[in-house]
């Protein structure tokens, strides 16, 4: 007869998690500098998360089989058994995890090779016509092991969901900590200074801004570049985004613009605002890009602006841009121009196109009411990623 173990009832879930994300923080704390400086934090993160989240187990109740087992002990002669194997998905190992809510109990089982296996004791001469209560006795048993997965998936499930933002947190200190040792980021310094004859005639004035730099990690020996911090990529983002203002305001000296006089008008504030490095049309890499902002010699901001013209027009300007950027560049941002009319129709289909695209890494939010932030990796390389901003600016149209 199969031999059975008590499922539900070895080890406290509530423990077993506390150990096992003791285990995770010393997987951390085992992670050598290169692979910390080197991988992209949000491809890191979820490698690790994967490894570590767990998945509790799902019967495949559709797929159940039953047979029947003779030759029991011989002090029930008369008894039968039904052998019960049902399929399931997820990790085996929280089958013999006690539940944190009491009352639920231990039940008699085996798990082999991705099934349940669990035993129905039968007395033959008493069941021989009543095939009903046979039944019953499996889909009892079947609930008692729910009922147990089900609690167990609520215990899981908050340490589930926070696991990547509780290993990227992680991982940022122990980033920030080696860059820190190293001086790396005092010792960049290469300044975007706002130049100090700015005229604003395209936005309205901000306070004096200087564009900071933080290392940028190649693939293998680590070596700082210059790139943007996030704010300063904002306030780049924020000058642009500002000329859709004034589009409305003035709608009939733009209406009859081209893509290349549109994107001349959105270099005014760029180069009015910053000292001349923002060019229109510079080459890089394998094609053109549409504005760049450079500095020592490193690109820190590429945007690329097409007209929208429905969805593939979004998906072939995302493969433009990434086809254009080279290994370095982290900041980058697709503007699409909307001369239809139909913005509210618009901005929904964003977010749902690219999140089907190869390249797509996760989400991050909305800078503002028409944009979108996405991370993705780089075409050529997984483990490099790269943050690009959809905006959405509507065009004024012929009247």
């Amino acid at each position: 007869m199969l031999s059975h173990d008590m499922l539900f009832g070895e080890r406290n879930i509530v423990l077993f998690l506390e150990e096992h994300r003791m285990r995770l923080l010393e997987k951390l704390g085992e992670l050598s500098e290169e692979i910390i400086l080197n991988t992209g934090i949000d491809i890191l993160s979820q490698s690790l998360a994967d490894q570590f989240m767990f998945a509790v187990p799902v019967l495949r109740e559709d797929e159940i089989e039953i047979d029947r087992r003779e030759n029991l002990p011989s002090h029930l002669p008369s008894t039968f058994v039904v052998m019960v194997s049902i399929p399931f998905e997820g990790d085996s190992s929280l089958f013999y995890m006690q539940p944190s809510r009491s009352g639920l109990r231990n039940i008699p089982a085996t798990i082999y090779n991705g099934i349940l296996r669990f035993n129905i004791d039968i007395d033959g001469r008493m069941v021989q016509n009543d095939a009903e209560s046979v039944k019953q006795a499996i889909a009892d048993r079947q609930q008692e092991v729910k009922k147990n997965l089900e609690q167990l998936q609520l215990d899981v499930s908050e340490f589930n969901a926070e696991l990547f933002n509780s290993i990227r947190k992680n991982i940022e200190a122990s980033r920030d900590k080696i860059l820190s040792q190293k001086q790396l980021i005092a010792s960049l310094g290469f300044p975007l200074k706002e130049r100090n004859d700015s005229v604003m005639t395209f936005v309205v004035p901000v306070h004096r801004k200087k564009l900071t730099s933080l290392p940028n990690t190649p693939k293998a020996i680590f070596s700082p570049e210059p790139t943007l911090s996030m704010e300063d990529y904002d306030h780049i983002l924020g000058l642009i985004a500002k000329m859709s203002v004034v589009m409305e305001r003035s709608p009939k000296a733009f209406s009859n613009l081209d893509e290349e006089a549109l994107r001349t008008i959105f270099l005014i504030p760029l180069n009015g605002h910053f000292e001349w490095q923002a060019t229109g049309e510079t080459f890089n890499f394998s094609g053109k890009t549409d504005i760049i902002i450079s500095m020592n010699g490193g690109n820190i901001f590429i945007a690329e602006l097409k007209f929208w013209v429905g969805r593939q027009s979004l998906i072939k300007a995302l493969d433009q841009l990434l086809g254009y950027i080279t290994w370095r560049d982290t900041k980058t941002a697709l503007v699409m121009l909307n001369r239809n009319k139909n913005l509210t129709a618009l901005l929904p289909q964003i977010p749902d196109e690219l999140k089907t695209h190869s390249n797509f890494v996760r989400e991050m939010g909305k800078p503002f009411d028409t944009a979108f932030r996405f991370v993705f990796s780089h075409k050529d390389d997984k483990m490099r990623e790269l943050i690009v901003t959809v905006m959405v600016i509507e065009v004024p149209t012929q009247p």
